[in-house]
């Protein structure tokens, strides 16, 4: 399988008003060089002195630096977790003294793409927990390899299929509604299935969290234990993705785009498919895809209407897309589709191991040390659950599971220190007396 490394840029619109008149205001703030072709700097050198901050000043810069402090105390422990969850990521980036330009022109549209939501409304632990995987672990860590086709066909059907050539069988639209338990061990004997059940000597549910809460809704036995009577306090966001072919060819400066501050809408994407995609390559027409995050409002709206409203946002980016006839479109709507890391979410959250003693899950919202996100999260969990399988039914062999990268040496340090002041913090009379 191939794939592609692409510049990401942010485009932010502001507004300002002339004659009483609002006007729009559309600018490249950012651009995000390939940062593996660069010299390799240690952390957070690399991000500040390559990325191109077209329009913000030194000193705006400059207050991001302050950021390290939270980033260094977080270090993916329960007890970070919890003492970071409880505050937003708006709060934490006022607390170490962001300016307001940078919040608003780079790490507001940056958070709102990597956790789907405002910062007023994601976890200050869950925003630290991106931005050091994503962001400034490494200087090479933001670079994104795109995959050169779709995900599905690229990657998901070969998969699936050379996994059925090992014995495995699919059971396709069956919809999940309770289990089958031994009362005395508290094992998982089975699984219902409406009117059918199977045997299972061990069952992982590699699901989201509006899918698991749809089970436990219907489950007699989920619902029997706290774990997961806790999961229904979670939330999710809506994704509407947008996929469009043009009737003329525009030449898109980046092929990977966040934009921020249209219509109100928390932010989207749009990927140019000519550069990403080998089947597009050399096309004559545009061909491009865009995801809209936090996007209930527009679930409701007809294909056509979202489709105008995208190409309205791309018109205001780049007066190319003006005259651009759209020829064709795929709308895809993915109403409670991701996770939603609010304030105060990890109390809610599961570990890979559940109170059943055979039933384990997978997921990007699933508790794990290993200190990857999203996607990466999930498959990483996967494994994590298959080696518990492994592990419970004494047979089989472990998958093996690369670690991230350590952290740099300075870093490191850093972090001892912190963890030794921590501890004689700890050891002070009241110390647990203020928040």
């Amino acid at each position: 399988m191939s794939s592609i490394k692409a510049k990401t840029s942010i485009v932010v619109a502001s507004q300002s008003f002339l004659h009483a008149n609002k006007l729009t205001i559309i600018i490249i703030q950012v651009e995000f060089p390939i940062y593996r072709d660069l010299p390799r700097l240690p952390t957070p050198f690399g991000a500040l002195l390559y990325t191109q901050f077209l329009r913000l000043s030194l000193v705006d810069r400059l207050t991001s630096v302050p950021l390290l402090a939270p980033i260094i105390d977080f270090d993916n422990t329960d007890n970070a977790w919890k003492r970071y969850d409880a505050m937003t990521a708006r709060e934490l980036f006022r607390l170490f003294g962001c300016s307001a330009r940078l919040y608003q022109k780079v790490l507001k549209p940056l958070l709102q793409v990597g956790l789907f939501a405002p910062a007023e409304q994601c976890s200050a632990a869950a925003t630290l927990g991106i931005l050091y995987y994503y962001l400034l672990a490494h200087q090479q860590n933001f670079d994104v390899l795109w995959c050169r086709g779709t995900v599905t066909e690229k990657i998901f059907t070969p998969w699936l299929e050379s996994i059925k050539t090992k014995g495995c069988r699919y059971l396709e639209n069956k919809r999940l509604t309770d289990f089958i338990i031994d009362e005395d061990s508290g094992h998982i004997l089975g699984v219902v299935c409406g009117q059918e059940t199977y045997e299972a000597d061990a069952v992982v549910l590699a699901v989201g969290v509006s899918s698991l809460q749809s089970t436990i809704m219907s489950s007699s036995v989920l619902q029997s234990r706290e774990d997961f009577l806790n999961v229904l306090n979670l939330s999710t966001i809506d994704v509407v993705s947008v996929k469009v072919w043009l009737d003329r060819k525009v030449e898109i400066p980046n092929a990977s785009n966040v934009c921020s501050g249209f219509d109100d809408l928390t932010a989207w994407t749009f990927l140019d498919l000519n550069s990403i995609y080998d089947e597009y390559e050399g096309a004559p027409t545009t061909v491009l895809e865009a995801e809209f995050y936090f996007a209930k409002q527009l679930l409701p709206l007809k294909d056509e209407q979202i489709v105008v409203k995208l190409m309205s946002y791309l018109s205001r980016c780049m007066k190319e897309f003006e005259e651009a006839k759209v020829l064709q479109q795929i709308v895809t709507r993915l109403p409670e589709s991701a996770t939603h890391f609010f304030p105060g979410s990890y109390k809610y959250m599961m570990r890979g191991s559940t109170s059943f003693p055979n039933l384990f899950l997978a997921g990007d919202w699933v508790v794990t040390r290993h200190g990857s996100w999203s996607k990466e999260k999930a498959y990483v969990t996967g494994l994590e659950a298959a080696n518990r399988v492994v592990d419970y039914l004494e047979e089989g062999d472990f998958a093996r599971i690369l670690p991230v990268e350590d952290d740099e040496p300075h870093i490191e340090t850093l972090r001892e220190f912190n963890r030794r002041i921590n501890e004689t913090t700890a050891q002070i009379p009241l110390a647990e007396f203020f928040m």
